[in-house]
């Protein structure tokens, strides 16, 4: 089982337009490749800008091929 572990930061007071827009458009595509995150974070500590996404895959080659149709 591999786990991918993403962070992004989000231009200073840009959060609440970013995360909007990544629930309208950003994930609904994710999870149609990549399936259910396995979690979804937003910092409310320390930068607030912070949002960290977990996505969980059998293996090494199952990222990389649900990765690749995402992009194609």
């Amino acid at each position: 089982m591999i786990f991918d572990h993403r962070t992004y930061t989000a231009r200073p007071n840009m959060l609440p337009k970013f995360l909007k827009l990544y629930e309208e458009v950003g994930l609904p595509m994710q999870r149609h490749y990549l399936g259910e995150p396995f979690g979804f974070f937003q910092t409310h500590i320390g930068d607030l800008s912070r949002v960290v996404h977990i996505w969980k895959y059998e293996s090494l080659a199952d990222r990389e091929t649900r990765r690749d149709k995402m992009e194609a």
